[in-house]
């Protein structure tokens, strides 16, 4: 009996609020914006997870050739000799590329995906 008093007085209360307070206006394509933050953040994130995990990996295995070579007594330094600056040079512009082909080109199509979705 208490607790159905206590339901009719909380429904009251709501419908009394209810048509007390206005219902604030949104603002036209409210949900559309939402939804296109929402999307965009969803998307950066992912992108920039898979392409940290695609660079961790790439520095594990050149984290774990480093050191078996350490671990040898290989000679370390011969690695700094200028006829490797080119190697070294190509391997720099090799992981531009992958950066820019996983994150940026990806990012980019999204972005055109969305503009075009959207309007």
């Amino acid at each position: 009996m208490k607790n159905e008093l206590e339901n009719k007085n909380i429904d009251s209360l709501i419908k009394k609020v209810m048509m007390d307070e206005e219902s604030p206006l949104m603002p036209m394509g409210f949900v559309d914006q939402l939804t296109r933050k929402f999307e965009k953040h969803t998307m950066k994130k992912r992108i920039w997870e898979e392409w940290s995990i695609k660079m961790m990996i790439i520095i594990g295995v050149t984290s774990c050739l480093a050191a078996v070579m350490y671990f040898t007594h290989q000679d370390m330094n011969a690695l700094w000799k200028v006829e490797y600056l080119y190697p070294m040079l190509g391997l720099l512009t090799i992981a531009f590329i992958f950066f820019f082909d996983q994150v940026v080109l990806k990012w980019m199509f999204f972005i055109n995906s969305q503009k075009k979705k959207h309007t």
